[in-house]
């Protein structure tokens, strides 16, 4: 609704948009406004056409939970137990360990690692292969930079 047109496409308005309902719609909007992720995210969601995007290359453990529009990316490691909050994006590389949490649109670099039995809470951001320690607790709206520790 407020983004400029620069690419020669036409942009419709969201409430202008039709689908039906053999139709499947990822969010490909990307991690700079996480909250217009969640956003546009939502609406396609209450239209039941949002699914996730997980990489033929992702190894998800079968007792993961991946919530809706998420995208894993290859080479993406979900462990036991663990939990992928909606709207997230997990790059290349990045680990979700054992029984950690991930909040609802959380952006991981490639390379990045959630701790087991950690929590990463809605709206952060963890920069290239950053760490978390393990049973940590990372507050909402958290940015940690690239090639940091967090404990």
């Amino acid at each position: 609704d407020d983004i400029i047109n620069n690419c020669k496409y036409k942009i419709y308005d969201f409430n202008q948009i039709q689908f039906n309902i053999d139709d499947t719609v990822i969010n490909c909007l990307g991690y700079k406004d996480l909250s217009r992720r969640k956003i546009v995210g939502e609406k396609l969601l209450a239209l039941n056409v949002l699914k996730s995007y997980i990489s033929t290359k992702a190894d998800v453990s079968s007792s993961a939970k991946i919530s809706d529009g998420v995208i894993l990316l290859g080479n993406v490691t979900i462990e036991a137990n663990a939990f992928i909050g909606s709207h997230s994006i997990i790059w290349g590389g990045a680990r979700v360990c054992h029984d950690a949490h991930l909040g609802s649109s959380v952006f991981m670099a490639a390379g990045s690692i959630l701790g087991g039995y950690s929590t990463m809470g809605d709206f952060g951001k963890i920069g290239f292969n950053s760490a978390i320690k393990q049973e940590t607790i990372v507050p909402n709206n958290t940015i940690i930079g690239a090639c940091c520790y967090y404990k």
